[in-house]
């Protein structure tokens, strides 16, 4: 009995066959390793017990907000995507947020009223960054925000969620404020004060410059007026010049009514 060759046509279908299963068997190991690095990760456990704040978590490709409850245990629930040059440490960025809100206190007799506070910004276009920070010289503790309000319409600045705080008791607002000399800084900011979601009082101070600069705004309230919320607004308009810079605060007060 003869035996029929194969023709060229099927050879050829053996080898890219052969060296198919060979390309496959050599990625294995990289697959593997993406699997591991990319598969959803259950951050480790940690307590805090004072912590109100969100914590804003990096990776590689996106930004996002882990919120636990007060004594919730950080991680016992979110799980989080992770990548190469992406990994998220969330007991350090639940401890280092933790400490801002300790140092804040020293900012200014306004913060023994905050009990959380974090920036906002215009999504996918502003961006807006906080952190105290405290002189080694001075020993006085600073307010640096930072934003980027590039493009129009885009604004960014920072919330401080307040408690305990009846405007009623005080009759100005005192604070020093100076622009960063390399980053730039806007031509003016808005402080509104609201109750809920109601704007109480607004102030705009102007004209900052690249040394320390006091700035106060006397105002009168005559009947109990509970505060829950500061924000400070840069937006595209006030910050023409620079849309992208920084602005420190510092000895930020609340001067009592009597």
């Amino acid at each position: 009995m003869e035996i029929e060759e194969p023709s060229t046509k099927a050879r050829w279908g053996l080898v890219w066959g052969l060296l198919f299963v060979l390309g496959g068997l050599a990625a294995l190991p990289f697959l593997l390793y993406q699997f591991y690095q990319f598969r959803p990760k259950t951050l480790p456990s940690y307590q805090i017990q004072n912590f109100t704040g969100a914590v804003e978590v990096y990776t590689r490709d996106k930004r996002m907000w882990v919120q636990p409850r007060r004594g919730e245990s950080l991680g016992s629930r979110d799980k989080i995507r992770t990548g190469p040059g992406g990994e998220i440490d969330l007991q350090k960025s639940g401890i280092l947020e933790a400490r801002q809100l300790d140092l804040s206190k020293e900012a200014g007799s306004l913060f023994q009223y905050v009990f959380d506070h974090g920036t906002f910004y215009t999504p996918q276009f502003g961006f807006a960054e906080r952190e105290f920070i405290k002189d080694a010289v001075t020993g006085k503790v600073r307010l640096e925000l930072s934003y980027d309000v590039f493009p129009k319409t885009s604004f960014g600045g920072v919330y401080l969620k307040t408690r305990n705080f009846d405007l009623s008791r005080f009759k100005a607002l005192k604070f020093q404020a100076r622009g960063d000399p390399k980053e730039g800084y806007p031509e003016s900011i808005r402080i509104e004060l609201k109750s809920g979601r109601s704007v109480i009082r607004a102030f705009a101070p102007r004209d900052f410059k690249e040394s320390w600069q006091s700035f106060a705004f006397p105002f009168r309230v005559n009947r109990p007026t509970p505060i829950s919320e500061i924000t400070l607004v840069i937006s595209h308009e006030k910050a023409q010049r620079y849309p992208k810079g920084k602005l420190h605060l510092r000895e930020v007060d609340f001067e009592p009514a009597v």
